[in-house]
């Protein structure tokens, strides 16, 4: 595992960042299902509270982020990635035991810390284990990884919702089982020989804040989908939970399969460019609701949503892994964790403003698809300008 000194990252060390990287978007999708349950549970709660378990990672993770990363860059990533996984996963478990609302909120917002942590240092990890192409191929694996870690824990977390409110946060404790891996597998880089870019500490500021903003609309705009979706295919179609769940499922599955193909599509496609498709797919798929009556026409519009998330992210993640030193990876990476979950977070609030100036769903998801159409034409002028690498 060692040469001159200097840590070699294995094959287990590569999967234990992978395996991290899928709980990067965990703060609530596995506890989604059993809402109705804890509002039962807690009957004179405002439903703004019960809400709050799957809103208040997200706002944790936007709160502590940079701070999380500008730790990271002090400390060390994995000095700083371990004891978040541990948080992770003991703040997560508590809600199976706890059966008081308040304490249950506090264990949620711990959870978004350890997951602030956990999404600052494991990209910063792979920017300063991995070089030129094989950095770009494993980017791309940690994005996909990160679509399907949603879609396997959010089924096992419905499934265990089937047996009561308190399961579902068992899922939680995937995160001991990742804790432990990274403990024998995952080590403090050494950065050594690298070049005088990198180790000057400097960075390319336009282009970070152009991705920190591509990362905040990117969220938004897809963060309407799934929120939205089992309402509108009711109205619509008359659609089961389930058939909603299956389109969900599948456009996560697309969503992964662009985040893999990205490595080939920049071989084809210069970088610069790939943003603004990217958000011109998630536009296309937004404004396709206008014509969405029936099942395959909804699943065309995710189709395209999901493409355009996939190349989205990954691209971001690219760009900002080649823009920043290894003295300041942490830092940067934690600011893009904190843009892409208050992306998350402000979409609730700009979808019911939406809705209420349209008059309906239909209406909310076409406006949103021209934010991501205003959003595509405005990478395509800034990105090409900021991005030198």
């Amino acid at each position: 595992m060692k040469n001159d000194g200097e840590f070699v990252p294995t094959k287990l060390t590569l999967l234990t960042i992978l395996l991290a990287s899928t709980l990067m978007l965990l703060g609530g999708a596995a506890v989604a299902p059993a809402l109705p349950q804890i509002q039962i549970a807690f009957p004179d709660a405002d439903p703004m509270f019960i809400d709050m378990v799957i809103t208040l990672p997200p706002l944790a993770i936007a709160v502590s982020g940079l701070l999380i990363g500008m730790l990271a860059d002090r400390l060390g990533k994995v000095k700083v990635l371990i004891p978040s996984l541990l948080i992770f996963a003991v703040a997560g478990l508590t809600g199976y035991f706890l059966d008081d609302l308040w304490l249950l909120l506090a264990g949620r917002f711990f959870v978004g810390i350890g997951i602030a942590g956990i999404s600052a240092c494991c990209t910063a990890l792979i920017t300063e284990y991995y070089n030129g192409d094989r950095r770009v191929k494993i980017l791309g694996y940690q994005t996909a990884a990160m679509g399907i870690g949603i879609l396997f824990l959010e089924i096992g977390g419905g499934t265990l919702a089937e047996f009561g409110w308190h399961e579902p946060f068992l899922i939680y404790a995937v995160g001991l089982l990742i804790f432990l891996m990274a403990l024998v597998s995952v080590k403090e880089p050494v950065n050594k020989d690298r070049g005088e870019i990198e180790d000057s500490g400097k960075f390319n500021r336009k282009a970070v804040i152009a991705c920190y903003a591509g990362a905040f609309l990117l969220m938004m705009a897809m963060f309407s989908v799934p929120t939205k979706l089992a309402a509108f295919m009711v109205e619509t179609v008359d659609a089961s939970p389930a058939i909603t769940g299956i389109l969900l499922g599948l456009n996560g599955v697309m969503n992964s399969a662009m985040c893999l193909a990205y490595w080939p599509i920049s071989f084809r496609i210069p970088r610069k460019y790939i943003l603004g498709i990217a958000f011109t797919l998630m536009g296309a798929g937004l404004l396709c609701f206008f014509f969405a009556n029936d099942i395959p026409t909804v699943l065309l519009c995710l189709f395209l949503v999901g493409m355009g998330l996939g190349l989205g992210t990954t691209t971001i993640v690219n760009i900002l892994s080649s823009s920043v030193s290894p003295t300041r990876s942490g830092m940067i990476m934690g600011g893009y964790a904190t843009f892409l979950n208050l992306g998350m977070f402000t979409a609730t609030f700009v979808v019911a403003a939406l809705i209420a100036l349209s008059g309906d769903l239909r209406g909310m998801y076409v406006s949103m698809g021209a934010v991501a159409v205003v959003s595509a034409a405005l990478f395509f002028v800034v990105i090409p300008r900021v991005d030198r690498a």
